[in-house]
């Protein structure tokens, strides 16, 4: 599956992919970024600024601590659900 960023503010568009099972990497359009970068730079974007208003990011951090593992898409695993 395949997730365009264009609708909230991003521009040009960036198409976000991951590549299934035992690949440790996010692709954002031409760079391949590791599964731990990726998680840096979620912290860094949760924790390098002070808190305003409706901050969307407090949404993120709930929508998060409710993820579930459910059924996999592939034989023998699980996957996360928010």
């Amino acid at each position: 599956m395949t997730l365009i960023l264009d609708e909230k503010g991003t521009s040009p568009a960036i198409m976000i992919k991951t590549n299934g099972i035992g690949d440790d990497v996010v692709f954002l359009e031409d760079c391949t970024i590791s599964i731990d970068d990726f998680l840096d730079a979620t912290i860094y974007v949760l924790t390098n600024t002070d808190l305003r208003d409706k901050d969307p990011r407090l949404e993120f951090i709930e929508r998060v601590r409710d993820a579930k593992k459910i059924k996999e898409y592939n034989d023998g695993g699980k996957r996360l659900s928010v």
